[in-house]
């Protein structure tokens, strides 16, 4: 009787519902900045991953937002930023085996410039007893200062006094 030898191959197929690691959870930026929102995505087979703006679906070809992945890093481009783009931003991937969703918050601060002068006021008036008899008189000179204050996108304040002439 001859030797027979078999030869086996087992092939283990892993299948899993998705998982998602993020980059940030939390995105500062300043307006007119370009910033990336990305979500790296593990699942077998592959997931579908849509992206959301505070719970609403976000359109890659609106032009607004570019939507792209490479492999399994998926990214979300947000340009021009405005304060109208800072929100919650969701990458869900859902597959056959379920789904998993990650948020990332972008935020920023609006470069504002508050600026007032410096004004020199007086007060005169008096103080009746009744309608006709003063009690006294008085009269007050005043300096109102007003800052000139800045906002940065890091949202630090820095401001200076303006300095009065006398």
């Amino acid at each position: 009787m001859a030797d027979s030898h078999w030869r086996v191959t087992i092939l283990f197929l892993l299948a899993d519902k998705p998982e998602i690691e993020q980059e940030e959870t939390f995105i500062h930026t300043g307006e007119g900045d370009q910033t990336e929102v990305i979500c790296i995505v593990h699942a077998s087979p592959r997931a579908e991953v849509t992206w959301y703006k505070d719970g609403m679906p976000l359109d890659g070809n609106s032009g607004s937002y570019l939507i792209n992945h490479r492999g399994n890093r998926h990214t979300l481009t947000i340009p021009g930023v405005d304060s109208s783009k800072f929100g919650k931003y969701s990458c869900k991937a859902q597959n056959q085996y379920g789904e998993d969703q990650k948020t990332t918050e972008v935020s920023g601060t609006k470069t504002i410039e508050l600026t007032n002068a410096l004004q020199l006021r007086a007060l005169t008036g008096n103080w009746y007893q009744d309608d006709t008899t003063p009690l006294f008189s008085f009269s007050a000179i005043y300096l109102l200062i007003l800052v000139k204050l800045f906002v940065s996108r890091s949202g630090n304040a820095f401001g200076f006094l303006p300095q009065p002439r006398l």
